[in-house]
């Protein structure tokens, strides 16, 4: 297990301007306490994320014992005292916790278990799902990368949003393509989505794609 240099872009509390925006009327359109609903959404993103994880390391655990704790806890600089009452079984980890610090300093863990940027995006699906169904009230569907992908671009691109409001069949199409191109790119899967299917997506999943950007501000994979 090793902690790979965290990369300069993605602090904490910084968000594009217009996502800002984007997030602070849907905010207001459905009336949230957004104190109250960033404490559920964080919530349900470290179970999403603790989810992926827990079944991997419960079975490095079973094989090394408390000596695998033990580095968890060095890796993730937890407090000795802690880490001695870990290895005593006087108290058991918080794993939601353990993990999305694990996740955060970006862990790259041993064996079968997910790297840091696949248990950020397994938790962002996970999270994204439960805000469209919970927080929105809407159909319950399973969201999958490429939607997130999808929704990246839209949000991160004003190609999308020009070529709606344009009657110019050529830059729609070319709306089409780069869309189909980043998701392909970042999903390292075809896509071949017509703009039809492209707008059903987006009507499924920009609204809870956008406040979970908003409750948790950072610069995710996705």
């Amino acid at each position: 297990m090793r902690i790979e240099k965290e990369p300069e872009q993605g602090r904490l509390g910084e968000l594009p301007p217009k996502l800002r925006e984007m997030g602070d009327g849907l905010a207001e359109k459905w009336a949230f306490d957004l104190a109250e609903t960033a404490r559920r959404v964080s919530k349900w993103f470290k179970g999403g994320i603790a989810d992926r994880f827990r079944a991997g390391v419960m079975e490095r655990l079973r094989k090394h014992g408390a000596a695998d704790l033990t580095e968890i806890g060095l890796r993730l600089q937890i407090d000795p005292a802690l880490r001695w009452r870990w290895e005593q079984g006087e108290v058991s980890p918080n794993w939601e916790t353990l993990f999305l610090a694990g996740t955060a300093y970006r862990v790259v863990w041993d064996g079968a278990l997910p790297t840091a940027d696949l248990a950020i995006v397994s938790g962002m699906c996970h999270t994204v799902g439960i805000i469209r169904e919970s927080l929105l009230q809407k159909q319950p569907l399973s969201c999958d990368l490429s939607s997130l992908a999808l929704m990246r671009f839209v949000t991160a691109k004003t190609l999308w949003i020009r070529a709606e409001a344009s009657n110019d069949p050529r830059l729609q199409e070319r709306a089409v393509f780069e869309a189909n191109c980043y998701v392909s790119q970042r999903t390292r899967a075809a896509s071949r989505r017509t703009r039809e299917e492209i707008r059903k997506s987006i009507d499924e999943w920009l609204e809870p794609y956008i406040l979970f950007q908003v409750m948790i501000p950072f610069d995710w994979p996705f």
